[in-house]
């Protein structure tokens, strides 16, 4: 008996990605044509100082708008949404209640330096010479790539760790909370999954949380040796999943009709994939805010050499693919500052002079 073959279902699949300065979003069928799209610029907050921060509300309402907005412009409702990816920046974070989901203060971002006295008297002090050494005389004496990495171990400023753990230092409320079993940590994708799913979701990804400084690649878990060394309760932070996983489906409060998270990757490791570097030793650069160079280093972390540590790049079907990644913050920045001393008019022109250079 013959059996007629039925035209297959149209997928229509939503990435958001939430950037330094601007969060976009864009609609893709099964044959990842662009339908729609939408964007706007990141509520960044000029705080002045070495502080940069994000407020969660006014970007909560911008990934809202942002949503709505690409619906409108493929002429879609929710229920035609297959899946919801997010892209995000990463090492930006919060702290916010358990119970009102209330933030306790704003986002705290990548850029922000007010932790880094912190990280130098961190970094120059006996207690971490000590813990590089006896790293050191273990690697020696195992070969262990994870003690290779601890005995070259450095707290940076971009790391989570150091501004989370000043934040927790410093704003009383949360010391209050913390008795209570009363706060939750995230990065900016899972604070975005917790509201998409109105409290019933608490996740991050391997690549989000790799990145934190207090996640262990090695053994695909927060580090408990690093939470104890710096007073960080274990409960506080969230699940973590696979890249590809489900994580939860938006309320239908929201945007009309619910729409299932299938995927949670960091920006820099979402720009790899996207370049289609699924081979080991294959190499991406990205140029935005910072530059960032990544290197596909297959199914095992890479050693440490000179700041350049492992990451996770992404988990698909319990599979983890890491990456090796060096990056310069302010890349950006100087080409601003460039731009303000009359160097050129537009951003675009200093790819041209770069190009006249010989030799």
């Amino acid at each position: 008996m013959l059996l007629s073959k039925q035209p297959s279902k149209r997928h229509i699949i939503f990435s958001v990605d939430i950037g330094t300065t601007n969060i976009r979003c864009f609609a893709y069928d099964n044959f990842a044509n662009v339908l729609g799209k939408a964007d706007e610029m990141v509520p960044v907050l000029n705080v002045g100082g070495d502080e940069h921060e994000i407020d969660p509300i006014l970007l909560w309402n911008a990934f809202q708008r942002v949503v709505k907005k690409c619906l409108e412009s493929c002429h879609l409702n929710a229920e035609d949404v297959s899946c919801l990816g997010i892209s995000s920046q990463r090492g930006t974070f919060l702290t916010w209640d358990r119970e009102t989901s209330v933030p306790f203060h704003n986002f705290i971002t990548w850029k922000d330096k007010r932790a880094e006295s912190n990280c130098n008297s961190w970094n120059s002090s006996f207690s971490m010479k000590m813990f590089r050494l006896g790293a050191f005389l273990l690697y020696m004496v195992t070969r262990k790539k994870k003690f290779q990495v601890a005995s070259v171990f450095k707290l940076t400023s971009s790391m989570v760790l150091m501004r989370l753990s000043w934040v927790l230092e410093n704003i009383s409320e949360i010391r209050e909370k913390l008795l209570q079993h009363n706060v939750l940590f995230g990065t900016l994708d899972t604070w975005l999954i917790w509201k998409l799913t109105q409290g019933k979701v608490h996740a991050t990804d391997g690549s989000n949380a790799s990145v934190t400084g207090f996640f262990d690649p090695f053994q695909m878990q927060w580090a408990d040796w690093i939470l104890k060394i710096f007073n960080i309760p274990a409960d506080i932070l969230p699940e973590v999943k696979n890249t590809c996983d489900h994580f939860g489906d938006t309320s239908s409060e929201i945007f009309g009709a619910p729409i299932p998270i299938y995927a949670v990757v960091g920006d820099q490791q979402a720009s790899m994939f996207g370049a289609c570097c699924f081979e080991k030793y294959n190499i991406n650069c990205t140029m935005g805010t910072g530059s960032f160079l990544n290197m596909n280093t297959g199914c095992t972390p890479s050693a440490a050499y000179n700041g350049v540590y492992p990451l996770v790049g992404w988990t698909i079907f319990s599979r983890t693919t890491y990456v090796a990644e060096c990056g310069v913050h302010d890349s950006g920045t100087i080409i601003s500052w460039a731009q303000n001393l009359g160097l050129f008019e537009e951003p675009h022109e200093s790819s041209i002079i770069a190009q006249s250079v010989t030799g």
